[in-house]
Order: structure tokens, then sequence, then C-alpha cells
């Protein structure tokens, strides 16, 4: 692992972190720059760079924001991963000179400003609150994209095409079985309403004087009939419409 020459760290192990770490190997980089500590050899040599955290945490973010202005992908963008846990934590405090005559009003406002939670929120206001570039990257909140969506659209569509071709096939049989309903009630209809033809006038299927050349009209009791021979005598047939065809019928 890396820390910043004379640091914190480099204290802390000869000291408090001298037992917990005393298998590790130790490189100190007095380097200003941390981002080169961070490609060089945290990137490109796959070493572990343990520094304050809230540097860390700005510094990530940093990273991270340059790479989504890049467009790079979002599965791309976290190329570095903060751990969830501390390895040394130490307390902050705030020095002035020896004799300060203002140090018990300044101790008073500093110890409101750090109980309140006024100093933490200062240091970290401009970091999201969402943890950044985490050990387990599978709890990063991203933007979902349509891609993310693909197999929802698959299934929607495959239902919305499903439902459209059903409803299709049920209008065609629909609107054959009314066709054919609507034929078959116009058929009962007209075998319903129709009525066999009446009949011609006996006196019709024949021509004048019903092809007897002796036939001659008569009026009997108020109405006219066609007398004409045959073998048993002579036979008288009514000349009106009704009085023929019950008269066709009849006989």
């Amino acid at each position: 692992w890396i820390a910043d020459d004379g640091g914190v760290i480099q204290w802390a192990m000869d000291d408090v972190l001298q037992k917990p770490l005393h298998n590790s190997i130790p490189i100190y980089k007095n380097d200003r720059d941390a981002k080169v500590i961070m490609e060089d050899y945290v990137r490109v040599q796959n070493y572990l760079y343990i520094n304050d955290r809230l540097i860390l945490e700005d510094m990530l973010y940093n990273d991270y924001m340059n790479r989504t202005k890049k467009d790079v992908p979002e599965s791309e963008r976290c190329v570095f991963v903060i751990t969830k846990w501390p390895i040394l934590t130490i307390e902050r405090a705030f020095a002035y000179k020896k004799n300060f005559k203002y140090k018990p009003l300044f101790d008073k406002i500093l110890s409101h400003l750090v109980e309140s939670g006024v100093v933490k929120f200062k240091m970290q206001e401009h970091l999201p609150k969402a943890s950044i570039c985490p050990l387990n990257l599978k709890s990063i909140e991203r933007q979902l994209r349509n891609t993310d969506f693909l197999l929802t659209y698959y299934i929607i569509s495959c239902g919305f095409g499903s439902s459209l071709l059903s409803f299709l096939v049920e209008s065609l049989i629909g609107y054959q079985y009314k066709k054919k309903l609507k034929k078959a009630k116009a058929v009962e209809n007209d075998d319903l309403t129709s009525m066999p033809p009446l009949p011609p006038p006996y006196h019709t299927l024949f021509q004048e004087p019903f092809n007897y050349p002796f036939g001659q009209k008569e009026n009997i009791n108020g109405r006219e009939y066609w007398v004409v021979p045959s073998d048993r005598g002579k036979e008288i047939v009514p000349v009106r419409a009704t009085s023929a065809m019950m008269f066709q019928y009849t006989h």
C-alpha cells in the first residue's frame, strides 16, 4: 500500500498501526498531486492508497464527474473504489497560538459548530449524498437507459400485437356470423310473409267459348253461366271468378 510521506498514516504506522499492518509493505510518496499517486500506483500497479476519507471522496467524485462529462459508459466511470471501513480514526482539532486572548470565545463557538454538525456539513456539502464508487459497485444508483427496458418493450409489444390480432380475428368471425344470421332471418321472414299465388280463374284457361262451338252465356238466377253441351246433356259453368275458382276445385 502507499501513503503520503510525512503524513498522519506514516506517523501512525510507527505507533498505533504497527501491529495491525506489521506484515504489509508500505510506500511513502512525497507527491503533492494525489492524482499522480492514483494513476501511477493505484490504477497501474494496483496499490492501496491510504489517505483522509474526505480527500479520497473528493478525488473520486471529481474523477467520476470528469468521466461523466466525457460520456464514458456508466459501468466504466468508477475506476477507483473506496472501502466502507476506516483503517485509522483520529480526532480533529483547531489550534491557535499560546496565550490567545480570544481562546474562551473561540472554544465556545467552535464547540457549537462541531456539535451541531455544521463543520461536517460544510466539509461534505459539495459531495453527493449517495456513496461515490463504493467497494460493492452493484449498490451504485445510476440513471436508467432505454436499453434497460428492451425486454419490457418486447413483452409489451408482443402482448399488444397478440391483443390486436385476437381483436381482428374475433371481429371477422363476428361479422361473418352476423352476416349469416341476418341472411337466415331474411329467408325466414320471406317464408313467413310470402303466400302461394292464387290459381287463375277457370275461364281464363280456355278460349271462348271454352273450345266448344255451341257454348253460350246465359243469366240464371242473376248470375252469368256458360252453357256448354256435353255427353250428359248441357252443363253450366259460372263466369264469376269466385264461383269459377270454386267450380274448378270442386269439379
